[in-house]
């Protein structure tokens, strides 16, 4: 049987790989990726905390801060104008907006959930309550039935997005 010639650079390659170790470059890269995943996975987890936080201060706002109207029938206000309840309804409402878009890791499932949609229905939905008496009572009341179910939803979704469910 005639003798096979391995090339050079293939005898090159194999004692390297025996110096080096191939073991420990597979073992750097799948730590690499694990430590990847992790970081990830920790970064979605602060962003959905910060997402459920920024919302449920924004609808607790929006719920403190009713419109005039039948506030004072409900709880006098206390040192409060109604343009302050203005300003804090319409910042609350923008907050809400904010934290929403700037999300970075988890941007594929509030997409995908239609947060967005819903917070944009929800908060119009706000803004249609109205003062009269006992119809924006009603309103507000199923206002704050579906803000209720929206943070339900909102921490259902980041479960399945954090792989808890």
């Amino acid at each position: 049987m005639p003798a096979v010639q391995i090339p050079l650079w293939v005898t090159i390659a194999a004692s390297m790989a025996g110096s080096f170790g191939v073991g420990t470059v597979v073992g750097n890269l799948v730590s690499f990726w694990l430590q990847r995943k992790t970081w990830v996975k920790d970064n979605k987890k602060e962003e959905w905390r910060e997402l459920i936080d920024a919302l449920s201060e924004a609808l607790r706002v929006m719920m403190e801060h009713r419109h005039e109207n039948y506030t004072d029938i409900l709880t006098p206000a206390e040192n409060v104008t109604p343009a302050e309840d203005v300003r804090y309804r319409e910042e609350a409402i923008r907050k809400g907006y904010v934290a929403i878009g700037d999300r970075i890791f988890i941007v594929k499932k509030v997409r995908d959930s239609g947060l967005f949609k819903r917070w944009v229905a929800l908060s119009n939905d706000y803004e249609k309550v109205d003062a009269s008496i006992p119809e924006g009572l009603n309103r507000f009341n199923s206002f704050v039935k579906r803000s209720h179910k929206f943070q339900d939803d909102l921490i259902q979704f980041s479960r399945e997005d954090l792989g808890l469910d």
